[in-house]
């Protein structure tokens, strides 16, 4: 009974954060680009292979937008749907934790160890768990990939081996060869840690196998769309260059800033990691021994790249938010005093509280919009709308994804601005040169608002409203010029 109201409210609490409020804000960087992509892909019934414009995309593999496109193509284009699939991979990891803890130790170290993951800043707000991207999947098929591989070593399992394989393969289609990386490092360091602790035989031989394996389709992937000289160059530079040199310098930073990251995700509760018992206990657990080596070899690994971004360290959140809930609840268990433990979990669970409860209110902070969504929003109340917007293909950098994921769902009355505007209709233009056409007399008395810009790189767009007035009073009053795009 205990494990099952444990379990009850540990889904309960993982559901809450990840579900409420989930449309609230504007679709925005990453995931907006691939709601854009998937929109198409959906739109246009075109799965394969997937085009962003007139070319191929291959910044990320398949499984990174088709999840998405099918979400459209079921419940339509919308801010939920598009991270629907990210919320339901971000409960699922929270089971997983709960149930690891649960074998390990018990029921109160999985309860502990998911709740504290979920109310991970970085995991539930950033690139993570409450927004359209394929990092918390990601990390559901490395921490799967992981377990089944030292699972299957120890009880000597093919079946587990192939799970292993599967889950790579899975990741791989969402991530990358980033995967394979994980999956190897940590798996020789846990066969390295087992030879020496316990006498376990290596079998490093077999981890190359399972990981060569679980990389056939991502390589096939890469074989079909690499037969274009430019496309090959452009695969190379995502999976590889990007590493060696930062293609953005946002994604530079120093030596500390994933230690900063894992500081901002769990905070004192860091502290509980120095405990001596819980290494003499991982000492004497094999599986355990995964635990430590999973959460610090891909820290030290990225570290090692050029670029560097916060939901890069995703994958050592789950085993760290485990490590910490394990020291809480081992160090509790040897305290003799009854009242003293009493208190000890009267102390946990209040702090636990907070931190839920600072994770509730972020999410229930007042919604960032994008002035591109305003005008969405206020394109459905308008009466008979017609759209004009000059806009450039999906790739180019002058509208950026956040307005041109909510220009591609609105229909345009034109594909270009037309010489004469029927100013009979209620309608609205969108460009980059509104000079000239205020100019003429067909936009005489017409209201004009410049959009606020969220990137340097950002084109100075205009809303032009021949619509009494309709589109601009959705926007802001005041506008700043350029509000930082980490900050959004």
């Amino acid at each position: 009974m205990r494990v099952a109201l444990l379990a009850a409210l540990t889904a309960t609490v993982s559901a809450s954060l990840a579900f409420h409020r989930l449309g609230a804000n504007s679709l925005f960087g990453d995931e907006a680009l691939y709601a854009s992509i998937a929109h198409t892909v959906a739109a246009e019934d075109q799965w394969y292979p997937i085009y962003a414009g007139n070319a191929r995309y291959v910044s990320k593999p398949p499984l990174s937008i088709w999840p998405m496109a099918l979400s459209f193509e079921m419940g339509g284009m919308s801010e939920v749907n598009a991270r629907i699939g990210s919320a339901v991979g971000g409960v699922i990891v929270s089971m997983l934790l709960f149930a690891l803890g649960t074998w390990l130790v018990d029921a109160s170290a999985g309860a502990l160890a998911a709740l504290l993951l979920i109310s991970a800043p970085p995991w539930l707000l950033n690139h993570g768990v409450r927004e359209g991207v394929g990092d918390v999947w990601t990390t559901f098929f490395i921490s799967v990939a992981l377990l089944a591989w030292v699972r299957g070593r120890i009880g000597e399992s093919r079946g587990l081996l192939i799970a292993a394989i599967g889950a790579a393969a899975a990741g791989s289609l969402v991530k990358g060869p980033i995967v394979f990386l994980v999956l190897f490092t940590v798996g020789l360091g846990w066969e390295v840690a087992a030879r020496v602790l316990h006498g376990r035989r290596p079998r490093v031989l077999a981890l190359c196998g399972v990981v060569l394996a679980s990389a056939i389709p991502f390589t096939l992937w890469v074989v079909d769309n690499t037969r274009d000289a430019a496309l090959r160059a452009y695969i190379s530079a995502q999976f590889v260059g990007r590493h060696m040199q930062a293609v953005d310098v946002t994604h530079l930073h120093g030596i500390t800033f994933y230690p900063h990251v894992v500081r901002e995700a769990f905070g004192w509760w860091l502290l509980a990691l120095s405990l001596p018992l819980l290494w003499r206990w991982l000492r004497a657990a094999e599986l355990a021994l995964l635990l430590p080596l999973w959460a610090l070899l891909p820290i030290v690994t990225f570290s090692v790249s050029v670029s560097k971004l916060a939901w890069y360290l995703d994958p050592a959140l789950p085993p760290l938010a485990m490590l910490i809930a394990i020291a809480v609840c081992l160090g509790i268990a040897q305290v003799r005093s009854r009242n003293l433990r009493y208190a000890l979990v009267a102390l946990v669970v209040g702090a636990l509280a907070i931190r839920i409860g600072a994770a509730w209110q972020a999410i229930n902070a007042t919604p960032r919009q994008t002035d591109m969504h305003r005008i969405a929003l206020a394109y459905r109340s308008a009466k008979h709308p017609a759209l004009y917007a000059d806009t450039p293909n999906a790739g180019s950098y002058a509208y950026r994804e956040w307005n041109y994921v909510y220009l591609n769902r609105l229909p345009r009355e034109a594909a270009t601005i037309p010489a004469a505007i029927d100013r009979s209709r209620c309608s609205l233009v969108v460009t980059m040169h509104p000079e000239p056409l205020l100019q003429r007399p067909d936009f005489a008395s017409a209201a004009t608002r410049q959009l606020q810009k969220y990137d340097e790189r950002e084109a100075d767009l205009y809303l032009i409203d021949l619509c009494g007035g309709h589109f601009t009073r959705a926007l802001p009053s005041s506008l700043a010029t350029t509000q930082r795009l980490s900050n959004f």
